[in-house]
């Protein structure tokens, strides 16, 4: 893709591609105009419309680089889906990828490429420091806070249809999560756990790979599951499996939608 922009008659000519992880869209870019804010190219208006951006810089003397958006222009720590579009597309375009890639809470190791399937280490969870191990009430319900380098209240819900936008916007306002939290119900059907996503700066989402994997945990540590943990999240299949050394596994695909030039001015 290159450094992806070029001044055409006044108008800056922008190269992106649109890549997507079980149905959490991205645009993804190696450099930014400048004077050009990330949330304004996820804007529908430009027919793009994407739940995030995806600032890439691939390897060199440094491991590759990954800064990601929300839709609203805020910047998470961490992404997993986002993180699996970065391997697989900087896996295709024929990078070295032993050093694994960089984001702003860790270094991910990339185990394995494989179609569009990607297997890369997400972190080492632990409780959040304001919840701590226990289950901790919110209104009249219980959740689990989980640090995965950025927060999640994960609910364990016998009931699937329960008003996820409306518990994720009045968790926004809890004061244990001064920054906002990523918000995840879930219930277990047949060993699988269905989980479902509400993402700080977006809104609801069809998966969230960090959720996701903040959820296995917490069912793992709760004795609700045993690894490795397969979940099934609106969007498709993520599995997770923890290392010796502590950290998790996430497996799961990574799809190139499309790509082109955008003319800004």
């Amino acid at each position: 893709m290159g450094e992806g922009a070029a001044h055409l008659e006044g108008f800056l000519e922008f190269t992106y591609e649109k890549w997507s992880g079980l149905g959490n869209d991205f645009i993804l870019v190696e450099s930014l105009p400048p004077g050009v804010a990330p949330e304004s190219l996820c804007d529908s208006s430009r027919g793009l419309s994407a739940d995030g951006l995806l600032l890439v810089t691939p390897p060199s003397d440094q491991p590759a680089r990954l800064i990601i958006y929300n839709r609203d222009g805020s910047r998470p720590e961490m992404c997993g889906n986002g993180l699996r579009c970065v391997v697989r597309y900087l896996f295709e375009a024929g990078y070295d990828l032993r050093e694994g890639v960089v984001t702003d809470i860790a270094r991910h190791e990339v185990k394995s490429v494989q179609k569009d399937q990607v297997c890369v280490t997400v972190g080492t969870p632990r409780w959040w420091s304001a919840t701590g191990s226990q289950a901790a009430a919110f209104e009249e319900s219980f959740f689990y806070g989980v640090d995965v380098g950025n927060p999640h209240a994960i609910f364990f819900s016998p009931n699937p249809q329960i008003d996820l936008i409306s518990l994720g916007e009045r968790m926004q306002q809890d004061h244990r999560f001064p920054e906002g939290t990523n918000v995840h119900v879930v219930h277990e059907v047949g060993g699988i756990l269905q989980i479902r996503h509400f993402e700080r700066g977006v809104g609801v989402t069809q998966a969230c790979g960090t959720g996701a994997a903040a959820a296995a945990w917490a069912a793992v540590q709760a004795n609700r599951s045993q690894w490795p943990v397969r979940t099934h999240l609106p969007g498709g299949e993520l599995i997770f499996d923890q290392t010796n050394e502590g950290f998790l596994l996430m497996t799961g695909s990574a799809e190139r939608i499309g790509g082109g030039t955008l003319s800004l001015g």
